[in-house]
């Protein structure tokens, strides 16, 4: 499900040197402006973990389903995260996966590069953080920045890309776990719409 949008600051821009030379044929003339933009955009979303004193043989009737879909709540944003899907691994360790979409119309680069299109290594690239604050976090492709928080560059190949991690699990009890998947990168979006010349009756 999608989340709060936060409104960016309008940006203006002046042309100050923009003339039409050329004889205006009627009343007006439309031509189309076109902008190619490039921003720092952040996705933000959490879900829910479920924690089980019993990782691999659960009571029946607790707090949480171990095994299955996870509800994610996600900003709105051009690049999704999506389908957070928890398993149990061992006594002590759960695995979770998520999906890092491109649902948007633009493209997207590494953070920083201010949407470089020379340079395809830049490309369809994105920083991820995963954050759940406890001890024994791992995910592949992303390196430990601290205790229960990983993060490092994804690339996307295709129009989905599958994370997985694992948590393993210092204390064993029934709760819910939150997790924070953060992506961070450049997106490149064009934007047009059309300017109108009017004559001056001259």
């Amino acid at each position: 499900s999608l989340g709060r949008v936060n409104d960016g600051t309008p940006t203006f821009v002046e042309f100050t040197d923009l003339s039409y030379d050329d004889e205006v044929a009627g009343s007006s003339l439309s031509f189309p402006l076109r902008a190619d933009v490039c921003y720092l955009y952040s996705t933000e979303s959490v879900g829910k973990l479920c924690i089980r004193e019993n990782i691999m043989n659960p009571l029946p009737g607790g707090l949480c389903e171990i095994n299955g879909d996870k509800t994610l709540f996600v900003s709105a944003a051009p690049v999704q995260v999506a389908n957070l899907v928890q398993q149990a691994r061992a006594r002590d360790k759960i695995g979770f996966t998520f999906e890092i979409t491109h649902p948007g119309v633009g493209d997207f680069f590494e953070k920083g590069s201010t949407c470089d299109q020379s340079d395809r290594r830049l490309q369809q690239k994105t920083w991820v953080r995963v954050d759940t604050k406890i001890p024994g976090l791992s995910c592949t492709g992303l390196q430990s920045v601290g205790d229960g928080v990983v993060e490092g560059f994804v690339t996307m190949f295709d129009a989905a890309r599958t994370v997985s991690c694992t948590q393993q699990l210092p204390i064993l009890r029934d709760f819910e776990l939150p997790v924070r998947i953060d992506l961070t990168y450049d997106y490149l979006q064009n934007i047009q719409t059309a300017i109108t010349v009017k004559s001056s009756g001259e």
